[in-house]
């Protein structure tokens, strides 16, 4: 605190790096992030459940990171990565899952079957999966990916 104010408590406003006030679920803009991330889980579930799919968990940690869903496909687990943009971005839900991501989702899931599944007789072997949301006219639209690296 500056020694010009005179030692008041001046409340601040949190400025993103653009400079625009924050809002207090997003950047400032008109969605919430967040909330479209979860709402674009709980289609990719419903989806999945739809197609027989046993979905075990949402948004596993493992130490520091996290995986979206935990599902079970046959004698698979499947780790799924969740992605979505909103119209407009300039680049796609698939396209966002760079090199290091998919090092840290691998990490993730690599940690996750020899703490707890690799003894398990249910399952054979572990998959990643990518599960793509896109919006249009307030609908979801999935697309699915199978072992997608």
């Amino acid at each position: 605190m500056a020694a010009s104010d005179g030692g008041s408590a001046k409340h601040f406003r949190k400025l993103d790096y653009r400079g625009r006030t924050r809002t207090r679920g997003g950047h400032g803009c008109a969605f919430d992030r967040h909330a479209l991330g979860s709402t674009a889980e709980r289609v990719v579930r419903h989806w999945l459940e739809a197609r027989g799919i046993h979905v075990l968990a949402a948004n596993v940690r493992v130490n520091y990171l996290e995986i979206d869903l935990l599902v079970q496909d046959g004698r698979t687990l499947a780790i799924v990565e969740v992605r979505t943009r909103s119209p407009g971005s300039w680049t796609s839900a698939f396209g966002s899952i760079d090199g290091w991501k998919r090092t840290r989702l691998r990490r993730a899931g690599e940690r996750l079957w020899r703490r707890k599944f690799r003894f398990r007789q249910e399952f054979d072997h572990l998959r990643f999966d990518v599960a793509s949301v896109t919006w249009s006219n307030a609908r979801a639209h999935v697309e699915y990916i199978r072992a997608a690296f």
